[in-house]
């Protein structure tokens, strides 16, 4: 009995479950039903909305002012590219016409070189010409004028005490100094020696201060081409006389920054002696030919003397004057001339009178001028000291 209420007990509870399961379920399709039919009711309204004229215009407008701002956009792209390639041809332009110029200047400059080329080739060939010239005329030896007659050389005055020229030149003479400033009057002899030499203006001044004279002195181009003596080893004296020969150049005044400056540089050349050794620093001595009772001296000169005749120097050891030399020229005139202390005078003026106690040598020179070359070839026959 008890069993059978157990079983029946079972049976219940599992029916019980079953029925609660059903229950459940359908109540659950119940409920999705209900949300498919909400759902459809949902799209149906979505999908097919009511339409009135007013929306219809809207969108129209709205379409309309869209399109319009696409061609707006589109109108301020093309202006914008158009804007940018203009831009683009103008940079073109600019740098066309630049470069334009360049080679226009290039060219300029081109031609410019070419020109500085040519004009420099011409000077140097003409500088090689001058130079080639200048070289022909200076191995070219003047021939040695003939000596003048006995009789012309005769013609210095007669209280004159001739000097010795050997044949190589080499000048010698005997004097007697009287020193008057004691009591009794000591008298002293004095005997010159020398060798006479020579000088030029291509060897005298230092020519690296001229700009236009970088490559040097020239000979007879821009200075004087002496030709006798042509070197060092050739003496002035030639048989019993002393000799010079060469030319001058013309003086340009345009070369240099004064004209002063001109005679300075391109003077001319000469020859000369000094009347007693140096002394111990290298300075002239000098002679005191006032104490020996000389007042000048007398030349015979021969041969080719330029028209404007030769220049006699008296330089002497004034203190307190840079212009020592004192001067007179000779005429161009073959023979005897007499140069006394008297007639000469310095190229600057100054206070100073000529000194004959501080004489240190004789000079004879061949001046340079600004019309044309000067060209010499004249011998020195005789010197001699006109006594009082």
């Amino acid at each position: 009995m008890f069993a059978r209420l157990l079983i029946t007990r079972r049976v219940l509870s599992r029916n019980s479950r079953v029925l609660g399961s059903c229950l459940l379920g359908g109540t659950m399709s119940l409920v999705l039903l209900g949300a498919l039919l909400l759902a459809s009711c949902d799209d149906k309204s979505t999908q097919s909305p009511v339409i009135t004229p007013t929306d219809t215009t809207a969108k129209v407008d709205s379409l309309r002012k869209v399109d319009s701002l696409r061609k707006i956009d589109s109108t301020r792209r093309v202006d914008s590219v158009r804007v940018a390639d203009s831009l683009k041809l103008v940079d073109l332009t600019k740098k066309t016409d630049s470069l334009k110029r360049v080679d226009s200047l290039r060219v300029v400059d081109s031609l410019k070189l070419v020109d500085m080329k040519r004009k420099a080739d011409s000077t140097a060939r003409a500088d090689s010409i001058r130079v080639a010239d200048s070289l022909k005329n200076i191995f070219v030896r003047d021939s040695i004028p003939p000596p003048l007659p006995t009789a012309v050389t005769d013609l210095c005055p007669a209280n004159s005490i001739p000097l010795t020229i050997s044949k190589d030149g080499h000048i010698t003479g005997s004097f007697t100094t009287i020193d008057s400033t004691v009591l009794p009057p000591v008298s002293s002899p004095v005997d010159v020696s020398a060798y006479p030499y020579s000088y030029v203006d291509c060897s005298d001044i230092d020519w690296f201060k001229w700009s236009d004279l970088v490559g040097g002195w020239r000979p007879g181009y821009n200075c004087t081409n002496l030709t006798r003596p042509f070197d060092a080893k050739q003496k002035v004296g030639v048989g019993g006389r002393i000799c010079t020969s060469g030319s001058t150049v013309k003086v340009d005044p345009a070369r240099y920054p004064d004209p002063v400056d001109n005679w300075k540089i391109q003077w001319g050349a000469g020859m000369g002696f000094n009347f007693l050794p140096d002394d111990s620093l290298g300075q002239k001595t000098p002679f005191n030919a006032a104490a020996a009772g000389i007042k000048g001296f007398c030349f015979v000169i021969s041969g080719d003397i330029p028209a404007a005749g030769v220049r006699i120097n008296y330089p002497t050891a004034q203190p307190g004057t840079e212009d020592k030399w004192f001067y007179k020229t000779m005429s161009s005139k073959p023979g005897a001339q007499t140069i006394l202390f008297t007639d000469v005078k310095q190229e600057t003026k100054s206070m100073y009178k000529f000194d004959p106690s501080l004489l240190t040598a004789i000079q004879i020179e061949a001046h340079a001028n600004m019309t044309a070359p000067v060209k010499w070839n004249y011998c020195i026959e005789s010197i001699s000291a006109i006594v009082q």
